[in-house]
């Protein structure tokens, strides 16, 4: 009787204790479902503290930690995302996803060596995980080493066949290459998969225009604008175009849009100084130009025309002064 007594006490005991387990683990994913509402919201903050509760529950809740982890990627506090993410790992050492995101972490403060290390790693794990091997490609990109980088957009394709950003990141990377052809290949195919992919018309608009097809340049550049009325880039690049064309009305114009947008560009100021030189309209070429030097601007024409002005106006050192820094930057 005493025997069956204790059987029934330990079995008790069995229950309870695998109860109250099973209530803990309840609450801890409680906590974690408020915490990714919460994150889902911007509100990050309170999303931490739900996260913490959850692991204070369970310190072994591999995803909260690196939930948490992630909440303070998008505040940019690098190191405590970091902790988490290296928490999540001791908890699973297989965790892709805690890799990746250490990656993002090393990719963003420019440690790239870092950066490939980590998206290698989350790609030993998980060999179709197609946005490592993006990231991985973005990073090789960054140390301008463009086959391995290409090689890595090509893997993510091949898991992602419709990921346009693949496709127009390795567009980028056929870009710096000088492969043009190639990159306005692989342009046009993320424009087809993403219709509204801003920077992929932006970029082989600017591809169009290095060929000398101006038309088409301007083209795309109005469909950026339409796409992003409030970038500047699209107005100060259609501007070139037609600055090429010869169409200098139209090229201040949008110079001018682009300069409302940013007036810090030091590009646009330079573009549509060497507009209003082309015109023959010293005064504001002087304005515009004197603008672009104080923004810092390394361009060549940019000095030569000032100093072509001040020597008219009898203004000898001046004149001097930016020959010598036009000098500084003449192509070769």
């Amino acid at each position: 009787m005493v025997g069956m007594t204790r059987s029934l006490i330990i079995l008790f005991m069995i229950f309870y204790l695998g109860a109250c387990y099973g209530q803990e683990e309840e609450n801890a994913n409680i906590y974690f479902s408020r915490g990714n509402n919460l994150w889902n919201k911007h509100k990050y903050n309170e999303a931490i503290i739900e996260y913490t509760k959850a692991i204070n529950i369970n310190p072994k809740f591999a995803d909260a930690y690196k939930n948490r982890g992630n909440v303070y990627l998008d505040k940019r506090d690098y190191k405590n995302a970091l902790s988490d993410y290296k928490k999540a790992i001791e908890v699973r050492p297989n965790f892709p996803n805690a890799y990746y995101n250490i990656g993002v972490i090393y990719s963003r403060i420019g440690d790239y060596d870092q950066a490939i290390a980590n998206y290698s790693r989350a790609i030993e794990i998980s060999p179709n995980f197609a946005l490592a091997f993006i990231m991985r490609g973005d990073a090789y990109c960054e140390k301008c080493d463009y086959d391995k980088a290409i090689s890595d957009y090509n893997q993510a394709l091949k898991y992602e066949p419709n990921d346009a950003r693949a496709q127009r990141h390795r567009a980028d990377a056929y870009h710096r290459k000088g492969v043009f052809g190639k990159a306005i290949s692989d342009y046009t195919s993320a424009i087809n998969i993403n219709p509204a992919s801003y920077a992929a018309y932006i970029e082989r608009g600017i591809l169009y225009e290095k060929k000398g097809e101006y038309d088409k340049a301007i083209s795309d550049c109005t469909k950026a604008i339409e796409l992003d009325p409030f970038d500047w880039a699209g107005y100060n690049n259609r501007g070139y175009c037609y600055y090429l064309k010869g169409d200098l009305e139209k090229a201040i114009a949008d110079y001018r849009k682009a300069l409302m947008l940013n007036p810090h560009s030091v590009d646009a100021w330079d573009n549509i100084g060497i507009a209003f030189h082309d015109m023959d309209k010293p005064a504001l070429t002087k304005v515009c130009l004197e603008k672009a030097v104080n923004l810092g601007s390394v361009c060549y024409e940019c000095y030569l025309y000032l100093s072509e002005i001040y020597s008219r106006t009898g203004e000898k050192e001046k004149a001097d002064r930016y020959m010598k820094r036009a000098q500084e930057y003449k192509p070769k």
